[in-house]
């Protein structure tokens, strides 16, 4: 792929807010032939598809023609730059490694009371987000600004206190990477060998007797390890493999449960191992295992010891566990009498939850709102999903988009609905692409629309559902939430506000 090329696809996957401050930080950062670069960035972003004929037939480029080489390479390394610092402040593990960077920079000036302070904050973070290999790295950092403090009288018991976790953060560092060579292994083995699954279980058998494996504690990289397990067999779908990664999941929940020291040591493993279990419950409809164990993950939020972070991570897991169970076992009363709870939970936490799963959770809370009869209610979930960037999780915001429009009409939005599939088919197809499985949907809206009966709306449905059971394009959640909505007569009148958001 050209240098154009990976300029044009990068440049396309910028929202118009990244445009714009790209710009801006342009202004700030360029000088000299400054305007060369932003004469090539408006070329390329112009670009339906990009060609290097395409880009010369430009006017403002022919004049740049031998310097053009140069000139990509220089534009390609700004836009990544101005993306770092667009997001600077958003990503958690960016903050921690930039103020590691501080505490270098401070430390080589002899600033070590200024580094203090930065690295100690550094140390906390990392610790509340769980990221193990940062943790690790601004530990040794903090030990090695304070040992220019050896004077003090509380040196020792900081250094040892330091120490300690030091040791505790190494061990989970270590289990980690251990985890990656043992995947990466047998992945190789899977695709490059073909080796058979008798072979893949004697393999693994000899990995794990390795002496390198025997230096980490049992209960965390067997976690790791079923963890792997269970996602691969996931995506495979083999029933019998399903039935392995159920059993492994409750066998380290079980150990988990026995060992409450380890349980709060591996908390992200226990609370990952333990939805791993109860996802299976609920897409192979074991809906009684399920209901008798969904409380160890409620419960798991008001487990002592826990910081912030980890709280909003086991609620974060719950809510989607307990909105999956809802829809698939079909259970619009059971959804509708905990959405009080679900609203509570995510207002809480909210500000923890990494973007995608923002996207993600209000996405399906408006879609259960919508099968459930609440349409008002569901718009205002939808309109989270579609506040926020529209390229993280874009098919997820097409899906919010769809479905807003269902709500709309659902509500005798009806002026709307004309307004709404413009805007979708037009300026938002800037931006995303719109497929002929979306343009069949918003079809299928205007039909249903027109009709006059719910019997004719529920005929419409239900052949379009039909119609692209088997459609590799179509969008299965999209279908899957069509098979529970029941389109209404347009309501006239204004319904109550929900109070709960």
């Amino acid at each position: 792929m050209s240098v154009g090329q990976q300029i044009h696809e990068l440049i396309r996957s910028m929202s118009p807010s990244e445009k714009g401050y790209f710009k801006k930080y342009s202004a700030r950062h360029i000088i000299g032939e400054g305007n060369d670069y932003m004469t090539l960035f408006e070329a390329i972003d112009s670009l339906e598809s990009y060609s290097d004929d395409a880009l010369m037939k430009k006017n403002s480029i022919k004049t740049m023609a031998q310097r053009l080489p140069g000139i990509k390479n220089y534009l390609y390394k700004q836009i990544m730059e101005s993306l770092r610092s667009y997001h600077s402040g958003k990503n958690q593990a960016q903050v921690i490694q930039d103020a590691l960077y501080d505490v270098r920079l401070l430390s080589e000036r002899g600033l070590y009371t200024h580094a203090e302070k930065i690295v100690k904050k550094a140390v906390e973070m990392a610790r509340e987000i769980e990221h193990n290999r940062l943790y690790l790295d601004a530990l040794t950092y903090y030990l090695l600004v304070i040992s220019h403090f050896v004077s003090d009288k509380h040196y020792g018991e900081l250094s040892e206190s330091i120490i300690n976790e030091l040791e505790s953060a190494s061990e989970k560092v270590y289990n980690e990477y251990l985890y990656w060579i043992y995947n990466l292994r047998i992945e190789d083995s899977l695709v490059a060998q073909g080796i058979t699954t008798h072979a893949k279980e004697q393999y693994s058998a000899d990995i794990l007797s390795h002496p390198l494996m025997s230096t980490v504690q049992p209960l965390s990289f067997t976690a790791w390890l079923s963890s792997m397990f269970i996602q691969t067999s996931h995506y495979q779908y083999i029933e019998k493999d399903q039935e392995k990664s159920r059993e492994i999941s409750e066998i380290i929940v079980k150990k988990f449960e026995e060992n409450p020291i380890r349980k709060e040591q591996y908390f992200g493993l226990y609370i990952g191992t333990l939805t791993t279990m109860l996802s299976y419950y609920c897409l192979h409809k074991h809906y009684e295992l399920y209901e008798n164990n969904i409380y160890l993950l409620r419960d798991s939020m008001q487990q002592k010891n826990l910081n912030a972070y980890q709280k909003a991570r086991a609620a974060m897991l719950f809510l989607r566990t307990e909105i999956t169970y809802d829809m698939v076992s079909e259970n619009m009363g059971r959804f509708a009498e905990n959405i009080p709870e679900y609203t509570k939970l995510y207002q809480t936490y909210q500000h923890f939850f990494p973007p995608i799963y923002q996207k993600l959770l209000t996405m399906e809370c408006g879609a259960m709102c919508l099968v459930s009869g609440n349409p008002r209610l569901a718009l205002e979930w939808f309109q989270r999903t579609l506040s926020s960037d529209a390229h993280i999780r874009s098919d997820a915001h097409r899906s919010a988009e769809l479905l807003s429009l269902c709500a709309h009409l659902d509500t005798g939005g009806e002026a709307y609905l004309d307004y709404g599939i413009r805007s979708f088919t037009r300026s938002k197809s800037k931006f995303l692409p719109v497929t002929e499985f979306h343009r069949h949907f918003l079809k299928l809206l205007r039909h249903i629309a027109e009709a006059h009966s719910p019997h004719a709306r529920h005929s419409l449905v239900s052949g379009f559902i039909e119609q692209h059971s088997n459609n590799t394009e179509a969008d299965p959640f999209l279908l899957s939430v069509l098979r529970l909505w029941k389109p209404k007569f347009f309501q006239k009148k204004q319904q109550k506000k929900n109070p709960y958001l």
